[in-house]
């Protein structure tokens, strides 16, 4: 599963994030306030904040996957390399 969730502000609505949400995490529900303090933490100092809309989704768009994928593969290739320098010891 994933979430997706934007900002509103008087000037409109920020453009969709998107967070993977895996099965067991914690309820959606908790999520939900979790992700609310996070930004409202974020952005209470505005005038013109206006909340945030949190909704689960069952497929991203595919070119959240892909980034997300690209990320994937840098942290492996990263702590891969890692790895080979801490077993030269």
């Amino acid at each position: 599963m994933w979430v997706r969730y934007r900002e509103g502000f008087s000037s409109g609505l920020s453009s969709w994030k998107y967070e993977y949400f895996p099965d067991g995490y914690m309820s959606f529900e908790d999520y939900v306030s979790e992700k609310k303090h996070e930004v409202d933490s974020e952005y209470s100092w505005s005038e013109h904040y206006r909340g945030v809309t949190v909704e689960l989704v069952d497929v991203p768009p595919k070119e959240v996957v892909d980034e997300k994928i690209k990320e994937a593969k840098n942290y492996i290739a990263f702590y891969g390399k890692r790895l080979e320098e801490l077993t030269k010891f």
